[in-house]
């Protein structure tokens, strides 16, 4: 999997098929950064990361992009546009004056060596995180004919993949920034490595700005692992099967 930072806004909204052009915004991205050793929408968390990704929110500093980068920024510019079909096509970013021009510039790899030793501290701090928290699905399989014909095994598998799937990312997001927020006392902080269950009866004792998230999408996970772990294909002898734990 690749990094957020480098996603469009259709991948950002779940949006499938995804365009060709797609990709070209991650070209944008990877030009900015080989010229500047910046990353463009890159924040403290994948969430306001996201949220930049969305608001094409990113800037030109000074020291990083020279008056003579002008037409690398032009063409920076029109790829980071919100619908795909207004972007460039691979030949028309080819035909642009800054490729053409490029070897007549000088590019510092100052920048760029900072930011390689910037994405190893980060990987190696996100790794540390990740092998502490993570949430996993239920094990396959369900019983997703169970409500045929009212919903289709077909729909029902969409709406596992993607909304409990959307739940358990958007609950590790909020859980990883918790557990990694210099803001944070170690209390705090401690509190986003217990199960989702037992945060979700402490939602109180949570930050107040992770609180909406983990009470949205962490309660959507758990009903969903609840729901789907109950759901059986009716027979004439099967009993009903009966919600237990924490809820």
């Amino acid at each position: 999997s690749g990094n957020i930072e480098f996603a469009a806004p259709e991948l950002i909204h779940g949006n499938i098929p995804v365009h060709y052009k797609t990709d070209i915004w991650s070209i944008g991205v990877i030009l900015y950064t080989l010229l500047s050793g910046l990353s463009p929408f890159l924040d403290e968390t994948d969430e306001q990361t996201c949220a930049n990704i969305i608001n094409i929110d990113f800037n030109f500093p000074e020291s990083q992009f020279p008056y003579a980068f002008q037409a690398a920024k032009k063409l920076i510019q029109i790829i980071f546009v919100r619908e795909p079909n207004n972007r460039p096509s691979a030949s028309e970013c080819l035909l642009n004056e800054w490729l053409h021009h490029a070897g007549q510039y000088q590019i510092s790899t100052t920048n760029l060596n900072n930011f390689i030793e910037r994405r190893k501290i980060l990987s190696e701090k996100s790794y540390y995180v990740q092998s502490q928290i993570e949430l996993i699905l239920p094990p396959l399989p369900y019983e997703y004919n169970a409500l045929e014909p009212v919903l289709s095994e077909k729909l029902m598998r969409l709406h596992h993949d993607k909304h409990h799937q959307a739940y358990t990312t958007k609950t590790n997001v909020a859980l990883n920034a918790m557990a990694t927020d210099e803001t944070l006392d170690d209390q705090s902080k401690e509190l986003a490595k217990l199960p989702i269950e037992v945060i979700l009866t402490q939602i109180q004792r949570i930050p107040e700005k992770y609180q909406s998230t983990l009470r949205n999408n962490g309660g959507g996970y758990v009903n969903h692992k609840l729901f789907f772990t109950m759901l059986r294909k009716p027979t004439a002898t099967a009993t009903e099967n009966q919600p237990t734990g924490p809820l």
